[in-house]
């Protein structure tokens, strides 16, 4: 609880719930009203429950520095009151606020969940499908890429895709991500340590004369510093939008804008349910997608398609659009030729034969894009990135249900695998 001008005193009444180390002797009205709110709720204030100096107890200081108090609160569940091991401020904390920052230190089982790196996606250069190496990537597709129809089918697959690939990084190569480079440089890093140097020699002098003029020099000329580089970088990036508007590079230039545009997107793990009721439990959530997309999803099996339709599919896919788990752009399917169609045929028509699909194709990446409303709510507010060669096998459509697939957790929606990414 913060700033709630509460001053919390050592009377033996109140120590049940607030303990008696605070820094003021007498409990002012706020201070009871925040004790008796307290014991309503079955909590403590764990803030004056241990012995500190005065220092490390105080939590707002004056304009001045002359007047120091205690109004900043932690709170806990008195049945996990043993679970705050200390709690003190921290005055080294530079906020640029008359609050000091209140930290505590909690004993807690917390189990350990290893976190595994994916391998990440190559992205390839299809910008250069667009000058002569076109022809060049048509010719190696025709002269390497072949399916032997005794495989299996992941092996006839994973044989197509994997070829694909090595031909498309041999060709155009795989684009270098790029580092986002920001205003914030070694000068505004420079002038930011100066800064916090004089707000601990100011801390340190309890605040006199001199040193607070000090300081608040060193913050003036941080925020000038800061301002004029902020204004240096947003000049430099207009200039490479106008370049890429003078140069015709559309793609270029609109992504350039929507990154200037888009601000803070908060990561929402949670959803709701049919009855609103907000769901959090990842088994749980889990069945929701499975619900949504049971509801999206309709069976439509077509018969056996031939090369022609297989043809007509890839004409229908979108360039500049995401890939989905396989990282294959439809670029690349498009600009490969009547060849790739063949192969990829072969591979459609075992799927119907074998009543199977290869693995990589039942996975899908879900990406919530929050607009309006709640964001809780799924309808009509994601998009699902398929493979590309799952379009192709669906004639370019809406997806398909599958059938089958068990209630298993990351295997529950509808029989399709699913994976959540949310955009930042």
């Amino acid at each position: 609880m913060g700033d709630m001008n509460a001053k919390i005193g050592w009377e033996e009444i109140y120590k049940q719930q607030a303990g008696s180390h605070s820094l003021h002797n007498e409990s002012n009205l706020n201070g009871i009203r925040l004790i008796n709110f307290a014991a309503s709720k079955g909590m403590v204030i764990s803030s004056t429950s241990f012995p500190r100096k005065n220092i490390h107890e105080e939590t707002w200081v004056s304009p001045d520095m002359a007047t120091y108090n205690q109004i900043d609160y932690v709170m806990i569940d008195g049945r996990h009151r043993s679970n705050v091991m200390d709690v003190r401020t921290f005055r080294g904390a530079n906020i640029d606020s008359d609050h000091y920052l209140v930290g505590a230190t909690l004993r807690a089982r917390i189990s350990k969940v290893k976190n595994i790196e994916e391998a990440r996606r190559k992205k390839f250069n299809v910008g250069a499908l667009k000058e002569d190496s076109s022809q060049k990537f048509k010719d190696c597709v025709w002269n390497n890429l072949r399916v032997e129809e005794g495989e299996d089918l992941s092996g006839m697959w994973r044989s197509l895709r994997d070829e694909l690939e090595r031909i498309a990084e041999d060709v155009m190569g795989v684009e270098r991500q790029e580092q986002t480079k920001t205003w914030f440089d070694y000068k505004c890093q420079k002038a930011t340590n100066k800064k916090n140097t004089a707000y601990k020699k100011m801390q340190q002098s309890r605040g006199t004369r001199s040193t607070a003029e000090q300081y608040r020099a060193m913050r003036r000329a941080e925020k000038r510093i800061h301002k004029k580089k902020k204004k240096e970088w947003k000049k430099k990036e207009l200039e490479i939008l106008e370049a890429a508007r003078d140069r015709n590079e559309t793609r270029k230039f609109y992504n350039k804008v929507n990154i200037g545009r888009k601000g803070f997107m908060p990561r929402t793990t949670l959803c709701r349910a049919k009855d609103g009721e907000l769901l959090s439990e990842p088994g749980k959530v889990l069945r929701r997608w499975k619900e949504h997309f049971e509801e999206l999803y309709h069976p439509e099996i077509p018969l056996e398609r031939l090369v022609r339709e297989v043809q007509l599919a890839v004409e229908k896919l979108n360039r500049n659009k995401a890939p989905g788990e396989d990282g294959i752009p439809a670029e690349l399917l498009k600009d490969a030729g009547d060849h790739l169609a063949e192969q990829l045929q072969k591979v459609i028509h075992k799927v119907w034969v074998t009543e199977r699909m290869p693995e990589d194709w039942t996975v899908g990446l879900i990406c919530p894009i929050h607009k309006k409303g709640d964001q809780m709510e799924y309808c009509d507010r994601l998009a699902t990135l398929f493979g590309q060669m799952r379009h192709t096998h669906q004639g370019g459509s809406c997806c398909t249900g599958w059938k089958g697939g068990e209630d298993q957790e990351g295997r529950d929606c509808a029989g399709w695998t699913v994976l959540t990414r949310t955009h930042k």
